[in-house]
């Protein structure tokens, strides 16, 4: 996932086809709807297995008309920005499909219709909000709080909307719409999770892939250490002792035994800034 935002967004192209389609069904008296709307009954009776992806451009209430207006052209255009051009449609065909198998399945044996796009509208508008609300772990992503207060407006005028038409209409209205939400804010929730893990785990190999060096383990990074401060003890000493450079230093071959016999038996950090300065002046005059 991601992509820089550009200017064609297939979200608004989406928009314009499916109200363009809801005009032309309203307009023929929504023939059309018979053939569209998801009935799970036909699904799986009749076979009629295209309704599994068709019922999004069968017309809907109100309320679903404004909500997927709002969500594909004010929301949805700024989260494809995350995904890879080709990616995006796929995965909202994807997400059609399994809310359109889930659907059929739960309500198999229900009369209940579906039609519209409540579900991935909801899951467009509850991932902004969640991406929103934790834009620090995502680079360069919107915080627009009027738009996450919009966006929560929205679903409130959504709900009333939707409870005056199922007073008026019957309450599987209620039903199908509650679900279809649900099964948006669910999905959104997930796909929230894979976008922030994928940022996180690039970010992590971005980091790894820039640095020059192996970090070492804390053994090593212990001896390093040691070394460093044996290092700049040594440096002192010399500095304040003054002690004698190789030209003017005289071996001693019993002292050399003394000191090798040392390191053989208790190892090179037994060693002493003055033995360690003796065994570089040796090595120089040799």
């Amino acid at each position: 996932m991601g992509s820089s935002h550009n200017k064609y967004s297939i979200s608004h192209s989406l928009l314009f086809v499916v109200l363009l389609g809801y005009c032309a069904n309203y307009f023929t008296g929504g023939i059309a709807n018979q053939y569209l709307e998801l009935i799970p009954a036909k699904v799986w009776s009749n076979f009629e297995l295209w309704r599994l992806i068709s019922y999004p451009l069968a017309i809907p209430g109100l309320e679903s008309i404004l909500l997927f207006s709002f969500s594909f052209y004010f929301v949805a255009s700024k989260i494809e920005s995350l995904f890879k051009e080709k990616v995006y449609p796929i995965f909202l065909g994807l997400m059609v499909l399994f809310q359109g198998i889930f659907v059929s399945l739960v309500f198999r044996d229900s009369a209940i219709v579906f039609s519209g796009a409540d579900g991935i509208s909801f899951l467009m508008i509850f991932l902004f909000v969640l991406l929103s609300l934790n834009s620090k772990s995502i680079p360069n992503w919107y915080k627009p709080a009027r738009t996450v207060a919009f966006s929560l407006l929205t679903g409130v005028l959504w709900l009333s909307v939707l409870m005056y038409r199922s007073d008026i209409s019957n309450s599987n209205v209620v039903v199908a719409s509650s679900f279809n939400a649900l099964f948006g804010m669910f999905f959104g929730v997930i796909t929230f999770l894979k976008i922030r893990s994928e940022i996180i785990t690039r970010k992590k190999n971005r980091i790894e892939n820039q640095l020059p060096y192996v970090i070492p383990t804390p053994e090593e990074l212990k001896y390093a250490l040691m070394g460093e401060v044996r290092k700049k003890q040594f440096n002192s000493l010399e500095d304040e002792y003054n002690y004698p450079i190789a030209d003017e230093f005289h071996p001693d071959e019993d002292r050399l035994n003394e000191i090798l016999d040392k390191i053989s038996e208790y190892g090179k950090d037994s060693l002493t800034v003055s033995e360690i300065k003796y065994l570089e002046n040796y090595s120089n005059s040799i």
